[in-house]
């Protein structure tokens, strides 16, 4: 009987340090320390551990289920959304690469290639003139990604902190 309160006490803080856990974990202890205590209250006292043991068993079932019906996730739509996060990722590197060539290409005035997990382009500057009191730069960028290519021009100016901003 003292090992199942310990084992109960147990879960209990396991289950208050939840903030880290996602809403599937924090069901599934969560109703393992409902069933468990359930289980013991309806058992007879030579039967205690067994009925903590199988209402531990069935909480879990019970609050994983519950906490996954409303979290309203399954298995496939957490792997889409791991999928969308490395492709964000992706973007985000691709993004980081072409702005790099950019402010290279812009402050050098020649051509800068950049290359991402097998994106990649060229940034040709065009023509300069001065607007408001800074220099500015056109400018082509050409890029190929996944089949797809373009280009794009712009414009850009560099500001007094070194940086080129487009405008």
């Amino acid at each position: 009987m003292k090992k199942i309160g310990v084992i109960l006490a147990g879960v209990s803080v396991f289950a208050l340090a939840a903030c880290e856990m996602d809403d599937e974990t924090v069901g599934t202890l969560g109703g393992a320390a409902i069933g468990a205590g359930l289980g013991m209250a309806v058992s007879s006292d030579d039967d205690k551990e067994e009925g903590a043991l199988i209402g531990g068993g069935l909480g879990a079932i019970i609050g994983n289920s519950l906490a996954r019906d409303r979290s309203g996730r399954t298995s496939n739509e957490q792997a889409a959304a791991q999928t969308n996060n490395q492709q964000n990722s992706r973007h985000d590197g691709v993004l980081a690469a072409h702005n790099f060539a950019l402010q290279t290409a812009l402050e050098n005035g020649a051509p800068e290639r950049w290359r991402y997990q097998g994106a990649s382009g060229t940034i040709y500057p065009t023509n300069t003139w001065v607007e408001y009191g800074l220099r500015c730069r056109g400018f082509d960028s050409v890029w190929s990604d996944q089949g797809q290519a373009g280009t794009n021009p712009g414009k850009a100016c560099r500001q007094p902190n070194g940086f080129w901003k487009q405008i």
